[in-house]
């Protein structure tokens, strides 16, 4: 439908959604869902309009699934057994959402969690060891994140690396070779560690972290080249 109303409410909607969203929004809107966004919208703050266009009831009224953007559903008191089913099919995890929350523009609450069923996540690179045996290029990539805008080191990732994949690490990290380790918290192990600046993010999946805040059995699972290393902390998601 099209009319002042609409592109008015076009207009202060664009203010607050992205214009795809908008688009999508209003492309199966009738006169009656536009009377209402628009009531609720006058007079309104961002954050309480924003509220009420997250509730699911509206959206099941207001937006029609189309491509690249779909209607998602949510499962309520069964959280635990979610789980333990994403992890039996081997599936990355679940989102939750504290179901009485509001929206925090710009701000990160506990009250969405993301709980990984495989524990994995974002670490920066600060060196790399050398190749034992038959293994040519690198032996493992050692692993820190930050923690109050200091480097910390976890640990390492040897595994999940092809032979090509081995000779493509060290070609991405010859450039921020330097002389001098980057971690608060210096690995201490015989071998002789090539230090690199922390430029390089990669996606590493573990089993657990130690007491003492060591990775156990990671396997490198790529590069992050889209995740600065300065955004990049220890994740800790667990189900009570």
């Amino acid at each position: 439908m099209d009319g002042p109303a609409h592109g008015e409410l076009k207009r202060r909607l664009t203010g607050i959604f992205s214009a795809r969203y908008v688009d999508a929004l209003l492309a199966t809107a009738t006169d009656r869902i536009v009377a209402e966004l628009q009531e609720h919208l006058h007079g309104r703050r961002t954050v309480d309009f924003v509220g009420f266009m997250r509730d699911l009831s509206v959206l099941e009224r207001v937006l029609k699934p189309r491509a690249g953007i779909q209607l998602g559903s949510y499962v309520e008191d069964e959280g635990k057994a979610l789980f333990n089913l994403t992890k039996e099919k081997g599936m990355e995890g679940i989102i939750t959402k504290r179901k009485d929350s509001i929206y925090r523009p710009g701000r990160r609450t506990s009250d969405w969690l993301k709980i990984k069923a495989r524990l994995q996540q974002e670490f920066v690179v600060g060196g790399f060891t050398a190749p034992k045996g038959s293994r040519k290029h690198l032996g493992a990539v050692v692993l820190g994140a930050y923690t109050n805008g200091e480097l910390h080191h976890y640990g390492y990732a040897a595994s999940g690396f092809s032979e090509k994949g081995l000779k493509d690490a060290v070609e991405k990290m010859k450039p921020l070779l330097t002389e001098k380790g980057p971690f608060v918290n210096p690995p201490n192990i015989k071998e002789k560690i090539q230090w690199v600046r922390p430029k390089l993010v990669c996606e590493v999946e573990y089993a657990e972290l130690t007491a003492d805040d060591q990775l156990r059995q990671t396997t490198f699972l790529g590069w992050r080249d889209d995740k600065k290393a300065k955004e990049v902390v220890l994740e800790q998601s667990q189900i009570a």
